[in-house]
């Protein structure tokens, strides 16, 4: 399966290990990053960092220019990554970004124009309350999700 992955967190060479490992499972993957991402943490802006072991052949990495690079909420992607990915001609395309960005929107509206798959894969919706009176979900052996109330 030829995978379009989209992560501006990918810039960082840790970041990048799901991205690897689909490839490493014989998908065929091509990682499009942001060519340039401020922080908070840093003076200079991130550049992409190379990988830090050799990828597997079917492993490929795009970084491309964009706007509101680090507004995470506000980045987008120029038309020109979007043709040219286009071109690729991706089985599914697969956004590591907060749901709730233009650029998780943009990626959306190329997946349904080529009529691909789109999954969003994001850290928002694994955050577990540590709130006094809150108790994770369970899931009785064989009967799917419960809520506990109490």
């Amino acid at each position: 399966m030829r995978i379009l992955a989209v992560s501006h967190s990918a810039i960082i060479d840790i970041n990048r290990k799901l991205f690897v490992e689909l490839a490493w499972r014989d998908h065929q993957v091509m990682l499009v990053i942001p060519s340039r991402w401020k922080n908070e943490y840093g003076r200079l802006p991130l550049r992409p960092q190379p990988l830090s072991s050799a990828p597997p052949k079917n492993f490929a990495l795009r970084a491309f220019r964009i706007g509101m690079a680090g507004k995470t909420s506000f980045q987008t992607y120029f038309p020109d990554a979007l043709l040219s990915l286009a071109r690729w001609r991706p089985d599914a395309v697969l956004v590591d970004e907060e749901p709730w960005s233009i650029a998780t929107l943009q990626w959306a509206a190329f997946a349904t124009l080529l009529r691909r798959p789109f999954i969003v894969r994001t850290n928002e919706n694994r955050i577990l309350s540590k709130s006094r009176g809150a108790r994770p979900l369970r899931a009785p052996r064989g009967r799917g999700p419960q809520p506990r109330v109490g």
